[in-house]
């Protein structure tokens, strides 16, 4: 550990910053032996414009850039809404109290997001398994573990697909459809399974940075006069993190089946197809996030589905939460 060097301050960050924050989070990565890798324009997609945010860092007497957080959130929202927290410190200057800083500022100035703007606020942190400590941090600041996702992956050089589905559900690539048509069916989706907000066309286009067209996919129910979605996958080529983790890899960022067709073998057709399409592209894996939910009857439903599919578990990370104090505004007449 290396002492700080007095006196260390405090400063905002924003967009102009970008490159210096992807430095620093490369720092963090590589010594933490991170399963993912941050590319720059990730980092610059933490600034879109479908988000308020707040950023904030440590700067030594030299300069040097030593700890960032920052706080997110949707602009477009309901009366309840999440605010995404991440940061991270230097590794040689950690143990001195800059974690505990962070987590306190990043409070602060979520709670500076939601004022006004929202009846509910959650501020949530996704934290890697391996990560004890701040885990630990977190705890303390009043955070809670609400669920956490398991990322898998599976090698494709002896990938067979091996799908039957009924006659009237064509797999067409996502070209077929427009944006809007998968956003809606998403927001569709995911307020059924868990009553998510939906998200805009400027977040949903924020989210899909990393999208490949070719490697995603639509199911459509072709009975009646007009096609009707009945599931979709999305994929991400994250090819910044190859060199680093030593293989290619595409990444299955969404895959969602509407009510009325699940049973169908559709999940499995979509993947399928996703993965065979990265096979044809020379890619060496698949991978998932795969979410676990502790208050489910079956919580593990998911991670055997995969498992099935021959997906191997590598690393799980913890989404942990807690409430945000709101001061009540008056309600205008």
């Amino acid at each position: 550990m290396t002492a700080v060097a007095q006196p260390a301050s405090w400063v905002p960050l924003g967009p102009e910053q970008s490159r210096e924050i992807w430095s620093l989070i490369q720092t963090i990565e590589k010594h933490d032996g991170t399963a993912f890798r941050t590319s720059q324009a990730e980092v610059d997609s933490y600034f879109d414009s479908a988000y308020l945010w707040r950023a904030s860092g440590v700067r030594t007497v030299f300069g040097e850039l030593i700890a960032y957080g920052l706080s997110r959130m949707p602009r477009l929202h309901g009366d309840s809404v999440e605010i995404i927290m991440s940061g991270g410190v230097h590794p040689d200057y950690r143990s001195i109290g800059l974690g505990a800083g962070l987590v306190e500022t990043q409070l602060a100035t979520s709670e500076q997001l939601a004022q006004g703007e929202v009846r509910r606020a959650t501020a949530t942190m996704h934290v890697d398994s391996e990560s004890a400590d701040l885990m630990d941090l977190l705890e303390r600041a009043g955070f809670v573990n609400t669920s956490s996702y398991i990322q898998m992956r599976r090698k494709l050089d002896d990938f067979v697909p091996n799908i039957e589905i009924p006659g009237f559900i064509s797999i067409v690539e996502l070209s077929s459809l427009t944006d809007d048509d998968i956003r809606r069916a998403h927001n569709e989706i995911y307020f059924e399974l868990a009553g998510q907000g939906p998200m805009s066309p400027e977040q949903w286009t924020a989210e899909r940075a990393f999208l490949m067209r070719e490697w995603s996919f639509a199911a459509l129910d072709r009975r009646g006069d007009r096609p009707r979605l009945a599931g979709y996958i999305l994929s991400a080529k994250y090819d910044q993190e190859w060199a680093d983790i030593g293989w290619s890899e595409g990444y299955i960022d969404e895959v969602a089946v509407h009510k009325e067709w699940r049973r169908m073998n559709l999940m499995t057709a979509l993947l399928s197809s996703a993965m065979v399409a990265y096979r044809n592209d020379g890619v060496e894996y698949a991978g998932i996030d795969v979410s676990i939910d502790p208050q489910a009857d079956n919580p593990f439903d998911r991670v055997r589905l995969f498992s099935d599919f021959e997906f191997e578990k590598t690393v799980q990370t913890f989404v942990m939460s807690r409430p945000i104090d709101l001061q009540p505004t008056a309600i205008q007449s």
